[in-house]
């Protein structure tokens, strides 16, 4: 274990000491779905003091905000945006804005998700549907936009997908949910 290490900490990698000389993401541009809290804040903070370029994006407009002045109070170089992975519009945008801001894109962090409890007899399919389409078909979609951009600029880029160690095991109350994390 690292210095300042804790594990299934969200703020685990705002924690870790290193050395400011050793920026290993110094001007890699780096898209963060679902930064507007928890984990994905944790890593667009964490990445943003590695050196990168981050692209704050949450459906939650005001929470993107708060996370950008974050890390505008330690690095100047932040884009963040409102966005619903749902929609293509907003993915289209969020690469478009991405382009005009840093003329690249060499990470996606793919974080955005939702849950929601309810017994497995009450589930509903608005629940279900709303589920897949975000965790599901925004991660899907998000990736291809993004893998795209990356195929076209000729670099060789990072997507990482966060999933849940619920997608490997049933779970009482979350049973859409944990179909929704199912590794592939």
């Amino acid at each position: 274990m690292l210095k300042g290490e804790h594990i299934f900490n969200h703020n685990l990698l705002l924690e870790f000491n290193r050395n400011e000389k050793t920026l290993r993401l110094k001007n890699k541009v780096a898209i963060i779905t679902g930064s507007g809290g928890g984990i994905g804040r944790a890593v667009a903070l964490r990445y943003a003091k590695e050196g990168a370029k981050c692209v704050v994006v949450d459906i939650n407009g005001k929470n993107a905000d708060l996370v950008a002045k974050e890390i505008k109070s330690f690095s100047g170089d932040v884009l963040n945006l409102e966005m619903d992975v749902r929609e293509q519009s907003d993915i289209d945008k969020t690469i478009n804005l991405t382009l005009k801001s840093f003329n690249t894109i060499d990470i996606l962090f793919n974080n955005a998700g939702i849950f929601d409890m309810a017994p497995f007899f009450e589930s509903t399919r608005e629940s279900y549907n709303h589920i897949f389409e975000v965790n599901v078909k925004g991660m899907f979609f998000m990736m291809q936009a993004v893998a795209s951009q990356m195929v076209d600029q000729k670099i060789k880029g990072k997507i990482i997908n966060l999933s849940s160690q619920a997608g490997r095991r049933g779970e009482a109350l979350v049973s859409h949910y944990c179909a929704s994390k199912q590794p592939y």
